[in-house]
């Protein structure tokens, strides 16, 4: 989530809602005194997705979206990869599959691992319309389009 930081470009950009997801608490915070100043809704929740779709559901309750225009799944493969089952991971990316509108936006450090979520995309009818390996230190990038 980045404290809310890449959510804000997407506000400042045109974006007329923006939600967010993260297990860190103080980004939450930061991402929601942010957003307090800005006119658009916005709802920022503590979220541990080793839970899977159901955390998701519970944290965000009735302000959960149907479908988003971009959902971001940023640096947080490789974490669940060692947190979780690959089960949990998979059934989690399809849940946030089915409620892009338009593009899927993931980022990991380790291109094996992009390759080995790519094969988990691949199988949920997206495609993939952008790569880009930026930096070692912020890794590679990927858009999924709907």
């Amino acid at each position: 989530m980045n404290h809310g930081l890449i959510g804000f470009e997407f506000a400042r950009y045109g974006a007329a809602l923006v939600h967010g997801c993260d297990r860190h608490e103080p980004a939450v915070n930061a991402a929601r005194a942010i957003f307090s100043e800005l006119a658009i809704p916005s709802r920022f929740e503590v979220v541990d997705l080793t839970g899977g779709p159901a955390a998701l559901e519970t944290a965000f309750g009735q302000h959960y979206l149907r479908r988003y225009d971009i959902v971001l799944f940023l640096g947080i493969y490789h974490k669940l990869k060692e947190q979780t089952s690959d089960p949990i991971i998979a059934e989690l990316i399809r849940h946030l599959v089915n409620r892009v509108a338009r593009f899927f936006v993931v980022r990991t450090g380790q291109v094996m691992l992009l390759e080995e979520l790519g094969a988990i995309l691949a199988d949920t009818g997206l495609r993939r319309v952008h790569f880009s390996a930026l930096s070692p230190v912020v890794g590679a990038v990927e858009i999924w389009a709907q």
